[in-house]
């Protein structure tokens, strides 16, 4: 509905002028205030594609942010395993995608109290164990361990044999904590714990 105003030539007593005067305050820093203080924009996951010495490598930017909950239990020291998916498809309309190739790759991350350090490793493959993990690289902060495993740049998808005599060629990046490498204890009621952080999907068209 609206809302309409009575103007009148007599004069306002000092209470109703100072609760006018909070209210133009009020309505003007509403009205004028920038869009970035109405609310803040998310960023958006990035997948970019490209070709070279007949590779076909992606560049991921998931824009994962860890979950207070999450960071609590890296700090105990309880190992986590990220898991990064990219899925090479063939969308087709009359039936569900073709899939061209699925590579996987697991990044560790376990923090270091002797050093007050950050160890993530990195592992090719679909084993969880720790000795699947070979490459390693120490960071000092929680911010740039989570960083290393959520994004990653040059990652070979394939060969140019891959996607030959195919095309409308797509690629699927997800990205999750691997719910199914947690200690035990945690994977009680996993399902239903929303503090775990929700997947980050991303996809994006082979260039030709």
């Amino acid at each position: 509905g609206s809302v309409m105003l009575r103007l009148t030539n007599a004069q306002p007593d000092p209470v109703r002028r100072y609760l006018l005067a909070g209210l133009l305050a009020l309505t003007s820093r509403l009205w004028f205030a920038p869009a970035s203080s109405w609310a803040q924009t998310p960023k958006t996951p990035q997948l970019k594609l490209s070709w070279r010495g007949g590779e076909l490598l992606a560049d991921v930017e998931t824009q994962w942010q860890a979950p207070a909950h999450i960071k609590q239990v890296l700090e105990r020291g309880v190992p986590l395993v990220f898991l990064m998916r990219a899925t090479v498809i063939q969308p087709r309309w009359y039936w569900r995608d073709k899939q061209l190739a699925s590579l996987t790759r697991r990044t560790r991350v376990v923090y270091l109290p002797l050093t007050n350090q950050w160890r993530v490793s990195l592992a090719d493959s679909d084993e969880t164990n720790a000795d699947a993990f070979a490459l390693h690289q120490t960071v000092p902060t929680i911010a740039q361990a989570i960083a290393l495993a959520s994004n990653t740049r040059a990652w070979t998808l394939g060969t140019a044999a891959t996607f030959v005599q195919t095309t409308n060629t797509e690629v699927l990046v997800r990205f999750a904590l691997d719910t199914t490498a947690l200690p035990r204890p945690f994977q009680i009621g996993v399902a239903d714990q929303a503090e775990w952080g929700a997947p980050v999907t991303v996809r994006a068209a082979v260039p030709p």
